[in-house]
């Protein structure tokens, strides 16, 4: 399963380019069915909810994304660390890594679990949710969620993009059949947000049994610590920490400030804009790594970005394609014709998604070459864009068409800080 890295091109796969896109070629074909079964959960969801239920659920899931940044973190930064990692030392950093996910992470998802149980009125309050119990319910992600990451991160890291995308796939069938089975029991955002859960959970186990079993270490070998984790870990949950912000803040900012049903024609405008978004990720997923192995920029990693943007707008552009010409059918076919009054929302919010799409291919390009300079302008857009969705839009054309701004100036800077920079 593992490969060390070779030269030439070894730092886009570690053996050669034709493994590479044999085994990115899977994890395209295992996520492109994961997210058909998860927009598939969303429409019999939207359908079975009805638009202020749905915004109540999707303003929730947003919410709780946000919250489970610092384990999502750990994803990419464990991705980056076994990218880097010799055959040999694999089997120790693998399990060091189950020792403090036992000892520690876990200890830390039960806590936050706990804290937002306690939290849930003021939060139900604040969403206008009629019940706490979906946030209680909801506050489960954190435990897995302080797991699930670092196994997928050692399948993506070491190029294991089979395993990593079936982690996807049993994911998103179980919550198809969990979550739908609880809402048509009546369980209702409580149901959905338990399918969640509990399909989160399934895939976690499935993890577990796929990791491979290392040897134990040498008797009196050095003990293997997370601490050389830490340097990439905070640069990196910053760039995610930015990249969820500007991609939920408007949803969140609709449900707060706008009428449930309103909210809900947005939450259902932004979920298919959020297509593109899942669409688009397995480029991320294979560059990103292969990106890390050089450790500096150069031509190759320029070429790898060019690629990724490339590909990336490729995908997306027959999706906005059919938003652009042909809203109101897209509509009708991914959430019923109550949701129509949001049809004119798809085509700015899919567009918005592209931009982060490319400008978060930017900061993860300067994050696999170790320069943080990109930091300061992405927070810098985040802050002006949760401002603007706070000052400035009264309508919901208003906060989409925000967010599309923001994202087309954020995409650019991004991009252009990782192409036109000095390469060795």
């Amino acid at each position: 399963m593992f490969e060390s890295p070779g030269g030439g091109l070894a730092w886009l796969v570690g053996t050669d380019p034709k493994e590479l896109l044999q085994r990115g070629g899977s994890l395209f074909l295992a996520s492109g069915a994961a997210h058909l079964l998860n927009y598939l959960y969303h429409v019999l969801l939207s359908r079975a909810l009805g638009p202020a239920d749905y915004g109540a659920f999707v303003a929730l899931l947003s919410l709780f994304l946000l919250l489970a940044i610092p384990m999502n973190t750990l994803q990419t930064t464990i991705a980056l660390e076994a990218s880097t990692r010799h055959p040999e030392h694999l089997g120790p950093f693998i399990l060091g890594l189950l020792r403090v996910m036992r000892r520690r992470w876990l200890q830390a998802g039960l806590l936050g679990w706990v804290v937002l149980a306690l939290a849930s009125p003021w939060i139900a309050r604040v969403l206008q949710l009629p019940t706490a119990l979906p946030v209680i319910v909801m506050g489960g992600y954190l435990v897995i969620a302080t797991l699930l990451p670092a196994i997928r991160g050692i399948f993506q890291g070491t190029h294991a993009f089979g395993l990593l995308g079936a982690t996807f796939l049993i994911e998103t069938s179980s919550k198809l059949l969990v979550g739908l089975t609880l809402v048509a029991f009546g369980l209702g955002v409580s149901g959905a947000t338990g399918g969640i859960i509990l399909g989160a959970a399934v895939a976690l186990v499935y993890g577990l049994w796929a990791l491979p079993r290392p040897d134990p270490p040498r008797e009196g070998a050095a003990p293997i610590t997370m601490s050389p984790l830490l340097p990439s870990a905070v640069p990196i949950g910053l760039t995610l920490l930015f990249f969820a912000v500007m991609t939920s803040a408007d949803v969140i900012a609709v449900k707060v400030l706008f009428p449930p049903r309103e909210a809900g024609y947005y939450a259902a405008a932004s979920t298919a804009g959020r297509i593109v978004l899942f669409a688009t990720w397995p480029v991320w997923a294979v560059l990103f790594p292969a990106m890390g192995r050089t450790g500096s920029a150069s031509r190759m990693t320029r070429r790898g970005l060019w690629l990724g943007i490339g590909l990336t707008v490729l995908i997306a552009a027959p999706i906005l394609a059919f938003y652009v010409l042909a809203p109101h059918l897209a509509t009708r076919i991914l959430f019923g014709h109550q949701f129509l009054p949001g049809a004119s929302l798809f085509w700015p919010l899919g567009l918005a998604m592209l931009a982060y799409q490319v400008a978060f291919l930017g900061m993860s390009h300067e994050l696999a070459v170790g320069r943080q300079r990109f930091l300061r302008l992405a927070g810098l857009s985040t802050v002006v864009l949760v401002g603007l969705l706070i000052l400035i839009p009264r309508t919901l054309t208003g906060v989409a068409l925000t967010t599309l701004a923001v994202g087309a100036v954020t995409a650019a800077l991004m991009s252009w800080i990782g192409l036109a920079s000095k390469v060795r």
